[in-house]
């Protein structure tokens, strides 16, 4: 478990002066994803609003807890759903199963599909900078007021 806290270690007493830092990882159980939780306090994990996003869900949980038994504290664990599209039925009931099964770890602000969200990325640029006014860079800022907000609530 050595190599899993290899982040942890290089980023100790180095982060005194950020709120959040923030690692993007896939939903396996690799070296970089061991290294991730070992590092991090929290977990967020989007979702999208398919039967497909929940298997990887279902990976992501059961990689967390694998690790549980390693950690100083339990991790808290929130759920985002992403790229979703809410005129599909399939995605209203992938948003219901998560709010029956993740009562109160469900963030309230979905990000919704849109094309911006597929150019900003070949542009090389983020939402914010490729359409700061967009309905999607609202999305995300209401989404990191939800967190901030779920942090000051714990």
């Amino acid at each position: 478990m050595q190599r899993a806290r290899l982040l942890q270690t290089a980023l100790q007493g180095k982060l005194q002066d950020q709120a959040f830092v923030l690692y993007d990882c896939p939903p396996s159980s690799g070296m970089l994803v061991a290294n991730a939780v070992f590092a991090a306090d929290e977990v967020l994990i989007p979702v999208g609003g398919d039967y497909l996003s929940l298997n990887g869900l279902a990976k992501m949980m059961a990689t967390l807890k694998k690790f549980e038994p390693f950690l100083e504290k339990p991790l808290q664990q929130w759920i985002e759903l992403s790229r979703l599209i809410p005129r599909r039925r399939l995605a209203k009931e992938v948003q219901a199963k998560l709010l029956e099964h993740f009562p109160g770890r469900v963030l309230a602000t979905p990000i919704r599909e849109a094309a911006v969200m597929a150019e900003c990325p070949g542009a090389g640029r983020t939402i914010f900078e490729y359409r700061g006014s967009s309905r999607s860079a609202k999305e995300f800022n209401l989404l990191a007021q939800d967190v901030v907000e779920r942090r000051t609530m714990q």
